[in-house]
């Protein structure tokens, strides 16, 4: 994983990128079909791709932002663009990449990599914080204040994924969570969770809100105790 810092081989053999000069001439004098198609090839020379990552056309950007050889270099520029298509496509590649991740990477590698999630996790744009919520709602490997921060968004597309299936929050913090007034689709979600603890459910039963109720009741892993069922 480490030539990921440098941006990744992952054709074997022989490469189907164009040689250096030629693709030295596309970047320069090519088109924005042309450079897409050579933002794409993920065995390109990084120099190439990390270049690209600042081009004028937005198309260009989005090629290089779900290549996978892209430098992690690129992705850290990328996860900043102006174009909200760009954002999205490196979320969907970060989440992708994330879970490959082990104790034994490169600490470098693995703090650029947390550096490009967590800028996605503050996007402006609902939909890239949505992306990020749904790629890593069963990862383990990921900063837990960044779980708990999209836990509580005020967006239900984004919070949702988190509260119904990230086993690193605590039934503590999802009674917190519950507490602090949540409702609708995040309720719902937490009712949800596979193996909810009697502490939860009581907490969920309490708010009387009859769709996440319902969603408890039916949940046949949920502990359920007789006071939460009076409540």
């Amino acid at each position: 994983m480490l030539s990921w810092v440098l941006g990744k081989k992952r054709t074997a053999g022989k490469r189907r990128a164009p040689a250096y000069d030629k693709a030295k001439h596309i970047a320069e004098k090519g088109n924005v079909k042309e450079r897409i198609k050579l933002a794409s090839y993920d065995d390109l020379d990084p120099e190439f791709l990390y270049y690209f990552a600042k081009d004028e056309a937005a198309e260009v950007r989005r090629a290089v932002a779900k290549n996978d050889g892209t430098p992690l270099q690129a992705d850290v520029v990328l996860a900043e663009d102006t174009d909200t298509q760009v954002r999205i496509e490196l979320a969907h590649k970060i989440g992708r990449i994330i879970p490959t991740l082990t104790d034994e990477e490169n600490e470098r590698l693995t703090e650029m990599a947390m550096q490009v999630l967590e800028i996605l996790a503050r996007d402006t744009e609902t939909q890239v914080r949505a992306v990020i919520s749904d790629e890593i709602k069963l990862l383990t490997n990921v900063p837990k204040r960044l779980v708990k921060q999209l836990a509580r968004d005020a967006e239900d597309v984004v919070a949702m994924p988190i509260l119904e299936y990230s086993s690193l929050l605590t039934d503590k913090e999802l009674t917190q969570i519950i507490a602090s007034g949540v409702q609708g689709g995040a309720l719902f979600a937490i009712a949800c969770r596979d193996g909810l603890s009697a502490e939860v459910a009581e907490a969920i039963s309490a708010t009387e809100d009859r769709s996440a109720i319902k969603a408890l009741l039916e949940n046949l892993t949920a502990v359920i105790n007789e006071k939460a069922m009076i409540a």
